[in-house]
């Protein structure tokens, strides 16, 4: 399953993540026209994703997804509506949706496409916590445990763990070897950072790096960094500061 993306991932670049800043209309009729996704075509339910994208699927498949699906299906089945109109323009959009949908039918997600759809990804794990899809959460991480033997910087493994609290697939990313930065790989949004630095460095982090890791992981990533350098006992010790911080949440 190819998943078509316009991701400059060939390039070696990830692109800048789009705003979450929604465009309004003055009425339903000034807004875009929603137009039909032409691979999900058929079932009995429909999902319109931010970005105006109608995906038709069988509603059985959602409401097995999580209860927050259901009741949202059922709460738009109530009032005799076959669609669920989503509003959020990053984690909503229809690349992002499409994606879902190849998860939760078929167990398939693009993680060999890594880093150039790391957004995409991220937006993916942040939507089914959103939607507790639980086993969702379980697939997504053997999936993007397949990258950790790749040439890609761990780091964005442990992002994508960090995302869906997957402490053993992060501790995995942390344990891989070559973890230094190679010069094409730094994110095009990242602060300036030197080729060849670790990319475990919370220096080396954007503010929207920063803002999609949950604050315990990103405290024990930052502590465990000041303890080790990224050295000797590095996981081990993000191990024990996450336990730490999660003890006084």
């Amino acid at each position: 399953m190819t998943v078509p993306t316009p991701d400059p991932s060939r390039k070696g670049t990830t692109p800048p993540p789009p705003t979450r800043k929604r465009k309004t209309y003055d009425t339903a009729d000034d807004a875009p026209p929603i137009v039909n996704d032409d691979t999900w075509t058929k079932g009995d339910f429909a999902l319109v994703s931010s970005d105006n994208v109608r995906f038709r699927v069988d509603l059985v498949h959602l409401l097995s997804a999580s209860s927050v699906f259901r009741d949202m299906a059922s709460v738009a089945s109530a009032g005799g509506n076959r669609e669920l109109h989503l509003t959020d323009d990053t984690m909503e959009s229809s690349n992002v949706i499409k994606r879902f949908l190849f998860l939760l039918i078929d167990a398939e997600v693009d993680v060999e496409d890594l880093p150039g759809n790391f957004y995409h990804l991220v937006y993916l794990a942040q939507l089914v916590v959103k939607y507790d899809c639980r086993f969702l959460k379980t697939v997504l991480g053997f999936r993007i445990k397949d990258t950790i033997n790749n040439g890609t910087p761990g780091v964005y493994t442990w992002v994508i763990g960090a995302i869906m609290d997957n402490t053993d697939l992060c501790m995995a990313a942390m344990y891989k070897p070559n973890q230094l930065w190679p010069l094409s790989a730094v994110p095009i949004d990242a602060m300036r950072t030197l080729p060849k630095v670790h990319c475990f460095n919370p220096h080396s982090f954007s503010y929207q790096w920063w803002s999609f890791i949950p604050q315990p992981y990103l405290w024990a990533l930052s502590r465990a960094w000041v303890l080790t350098g990224g050295l000797t006992a590095f996981a081990a010790t993000f191990r024990d500061m996450l336990a730490e911080a999660k003890g006084n949440c």
